[in-house]
């Protein structure tokens, strides 16, 4: 814009050359570098003072409580353990469990008046007892034997 405007008035105006020294030049060259270099310089300080979050966590601690206790909490979500075989049939035995107490008290409201509502619970949870005795045996034989063979198959 500005060149066409000293090229439009050199037009106008032709005892005016358009050519300038070269030490003109020189002094325009550097004049921009300079200012060119302390836009740079504010911009960087303007850039740290933007990204310190130290400054920031000061001027607004609470903001920065709660950005620390979300990022927490969906950090705990993704980077949650996934539960082991054993603790996955534990939770299958347990759910089974309730399952079976459910079906057996509603059976109960069946029997006749004559058996006593209290030795059917107390058998019903004995067998289902025994159950999981029998099923948490068998993990738990399972388990030491991978333990002891490093999850390889023994040789016998």
């Amino acid at each position: 814009m500005k060149m066409e405007t000293a090229i439009q008035s050199g037009l106008k105006n032709p005892e005016k050359p358009l050519e300038r020294s070269s030490e003109e030049i020189r002094q325009n060259i550097s004049a921009k570098m300079e200012s060119l270099s302390e836009t740079i310089d504010q911009l960087s300080g303007r850039m740290k003072e933007t990204f310190n979050w130290r400054e920031h966590v000061v001027r607004h601690p609470y903001v920065a409580l709660g950005a620390a206790a979300g990022l927490g909490f969906l950090l705990s979500g993704i980077l949650k353990p996934s539960p082991t075989p054993g603790e996955r049939i534990i939770d299958t035995i347990s759910e089974t469990v309730e399952d079976i107490t459910k079906s057996l008290s509603s059976s109960q409201k069946g029997i006749s008046q004559t058996t006593p509502s209290f030795l059917v619970t107390t058998v019903s949870t004995i067998i289902i007892k025994a159950g999981i005795d029998f099923l948490l045996s068998k993990i738990n034989d399972r388990s030491v034997q991978d333990t002891t063979t490093n999850g390889k198959p023994a040789h016998h």
